[in-house]
């Protein structure tokens, strides 16, 4: 139950994250439109937050790390389409109802396959780290999200 509770957040604040991407874009006019979310430096900083923050052993490290990678390219990839076509819908203007529905079905679709993944990958993890180490993972990336949404880039 615990579980389903956290991926539940997760997506949810990982949508949040793409949302208010999209929204300061926006903000920012066409100056920065052409500017790129850098993926690459973001999995850094989380990388080395959830080493810091976990507590992780080298050895945990080297085969903890690549899953949480592995999976946070999954889960972005399975985002990719939906945030193009929502973009391309917004750019175009005068949204139709259904175009909205369909857009909001795609993005709860997404949602469960995030969840499935989460699943997933909950049990590859338990194979490499201690159920308390889980926990804090846990924790840490849900608190990384949180600095990232807020644009503060520091998580307390």
């Amino acid at each position: 139950m615990k579980i389903r509770f956290f991926v539940v957040i997760m997506c949810f604040f990982l949508s949040l994250f793409m949302v208010q991407g999209q929204s300061q874009n926006e903000r920012r006019g066409n100056q920065d439109r052409h500017k790129r979310f850098n993926f690459e430096e973001y999995q850094k900083e989380r990388v080395d937050f959830i080493i810091k923050e976990v507590g992780l052993t080298s050895e945990e490290k080297k085969e903890f790390i690549p899953l949480t990678n592995e999976l946070l390219r999954k889960k972005f990839e399975l985002n990719r389409d939906v945030r193009r076509e929502e973009r391309a819908l917004i750019e175009r203007g005068n949204i139709t109802k259904e175009e909205y529905e369909s857009l909001i079905n795609k993005l709860l679709d997404v949602r469960m396959k995030e969840a499935q993944l989460e699943k997933e990958y909950f049990l590859k993890f338990k194979k490499v780290l201690p159920i308390d180490k889980l926990y804090k993972y846990q924790k840490a990336e849900s608190r990384f999200t949180r600095s990232t949404v807020r644009g503060s880039g520091n998580p307390k």
